[in-house]
């Protein structure tokens, strides 16, 4: 995200979470950029159960040059039928394919709220590809989410317009994901 930005995101998102298809709709997401950052808050209205809200902050330790890689580091906090707690680390580099290819790689260290369960971490893989400012691809692969499994996503983002994009995605387990996501200010 672009430092002095703020992104806003309406989503419709159909995960399978404990082998159950969950309809979530809407999920409205407002992030604010930093020079080294980003933070935002999400509320997620899930079908049949009671809606959930998280907020985020990443931080970026290193940003990336020459063969060293970008490092970030993260905290995701759900409340609601999820109470989790989620710290991340990511590392990212371009492939030497242009700018256009990025792989990332990361640990996720999973919380949970509930007192029957312990602490998780796993690990976390993506690739992006495409030309900024057109259309863009996105893989990524959760090893052992704590409460899905194994997560697999691909996503596709279309810009509508130079702050307009339509994002759509499908994933394992009959996944699917549409969202509109609108970018004001920025540098």
């Amino acid at each position: 995200m672009e430092p002095g930005s703020v992104e806003i995101q309406l989503a419709y998102d159909r995960p399978v979470v404990s082998d159950t298809n969950v309809v979530i709709f809407p999920l409205l997401t407002l992030g604010y950029g930093f020079r080294n950052g980003e933070v935002g808050i999400s509320y997620y209205n899930l079908q049949d159960y009671t809606a959930v809200k998280s907020a985020n902050a990443k931080y970026m330790l290193t940003h990336e040059h020459d063969s060293m890689p970008s490092i970030a580091a993260g905290v995701i906090y759900l409340s609601g039928d999820v109470d989790e707690t989620d710290v991340y680390l990511t590392a990212s580099h371009a492939l030497g394919l242009g700018e256009e290819f990025k792989a990332t790689a990361g640990l996720l260290y999973q919380i949970p709220g509930y007192s029957d369960a312990g602490t998780h971490l796993t690990g976390m893989l993506g690739l992006e590809w495409g030309t900024p400012g057109r259309t863009t691809f996105g893989i990524d692969y959760v090893l052992d989410d704590i409460a899905a499994g194994a997560v697999f996503g691909a996503t596709m983002r279309q810009p509508i317009s130079h702050n307009m994009a339509w994002q759509f995605g499908i994933g394992n387990g009959a996944r699917w994901f549409v969202g509109l996501n609108i970018k004001l200010g920025g540098e």
